[in-house]
């Protein structure tokens, strides 16, 4: 099977992987647990699954359309969206009954914050699927008491299959900000990203995952292969990890994501997750940039919530007490919205674009 998907790498248009991998993925429940089943039921022919409508709103150039595949014998309804909208995302959880929904991290800052969302019944609701970037402890808590159901995270990627681990089914034992726990059948090690040797549990460090659901190879490009798996047969994921004691799987940024300040690294999702837990930020996003003294700087483009007045000083003294000095902002840029995806996803890069046209190298703490 050959899986062609959206990508702005050039080593990664297509990639071929076993077909029954995908099957295996999301039909056993050790592996995959996509939505709350009773214990009855039947595969093939007639269903005794009632009708469980889930609302997908990846573009279908996204791996995780693929997994709901199996759902359909179960009489299990699948609503797509070309594109989320916000008004017609919670008009179609109200009209179509949706009981669970996989969305990325913006969407579930957009359903915790925004009081459009009080203006649809989406009682519902068993179940929101956060993937595709780390999802802060402090917002999965804050959407499942809003919404009142569960809030799940998994990790994945396309040369994964695309399902490495998830939360279980059980809301109590969701570990808040974690991936939850590994697929049955998969290995997975944390490497330093410059030497490759393996660190310690507890440790963070660049994921590698080894199991029948890593790809067999890019296709018609064995260097790029070579380059991702290594010699034990690990895929490289480009993802910042660790895992406890548990077995609890918890995901940071993509390496390249992060921002080198004078040699120390700065996560971007770490203060996208602290500047959103203040009361009138709606929507954040951080990048790096460019800086003569330090090689770069934090700068984040901010949403505010309702027209509330912020500046620099009440965001820095916010953060001020949770992070170091020098994973501070030095740019704060006010803004009505920040770019995404179609499937809501945050577009850093679109982001990077217009911060360089602005030319923003100078020195200090700066708004607009």
């Amino acid at each position: 099977m050959t899986v062609y998907y959206a990508t702005s790498s050039p080593n990664r248009s297509g990639l071929q992987s076993k077909i029954h991998v995908y099957l295996l993925t999301g039909t056993s429940p050790p592996n995959f647990s996509f939505a709350n089943y009773p214990p009855t039921g039947t595969l093939t022919g007639t269903s005794t699954y009632p009708p469980s409508p889930s609302l997908t709103t990846y573009p279908p150039v996204h791996s995780l359309v693929l997994l709901p595949a199996h759902l359909l014998p179960r009489s299990h309804v699948q609503v797509l969206m070309p594109k989320f909208e916000p008004d017609r995302f919670l008009k179609a959880i109200q009209d179509y009954k949706i009981t669970q929904a996989p969305v990325v991290p913006p969407i579930i800052v957009f359903l915790t914050k925004h009081p459009m969302v009080e203006q649809y019944d989406l009682s519902s609701l068993r179940s929101i699927l956060s993937g595709a970037a780390p999802l802060d402890a402090h917002l999965q808590a804050a959407v499942a008491e809003r919404l009142r159901c569960a809030c799940r995270q998994g990790y994945g990627m396309t040369e994964l299959s695309p399902i490495v681990s998830f939360s279980p089914r059980d809301p109590d034992a969701i570990v808040l900000g974690s991936c939850g726990k590994l697929a049955a059948n998969t290995t997975v090690k944390i490497v330093d990203s410059l030497t490759r040797e393996a660190l310690p549990v507890g440790s963070e460090g660049e994921l590698c995952v080894k199991g029948p659901q890593v790809m067999q190879g890019y296709l018609n490009r064995p260097d790029a292969t070579a380059e991702s798996i290594d010699a034990d047969g690990f895929l490289i994921t480009g993802d910042l990890a660790r895992i406890d004691e548990t077995g609890t799987l918890f995901i940071g940024d993509r390496v390249k994501e992060l921002i080198k300040v004078k040699g120390f690294q700065v996560a971007p999702a770490e203060l996208e997750g602290l500047l959103l837990k203040h009361t009138d930020v709606a929507d954040v996003c951080v990048i790096g940039v460019p800086d003569e003294r330090h090689g770069q700087l934090p700068c984040a483009y901010v949403v505010p919530r309702n027209e509330a007045h912020l500046d620099a000083e009440i965001l820095l003294d916010f953060l001020k007490p949770h992070v170091a000095e020098f994973k501070l902002p030095q740019t704060f840029r006010f803004v009505d919205s920040v770019p995404k995806s179609a499937s809501g996803k945050l577009l850093r890069r679109a982001i990077a674009e217009l911060e360089a046209k602005r030319g923003s190298e100078a020195e200090g703490i700066k708004q607009e």
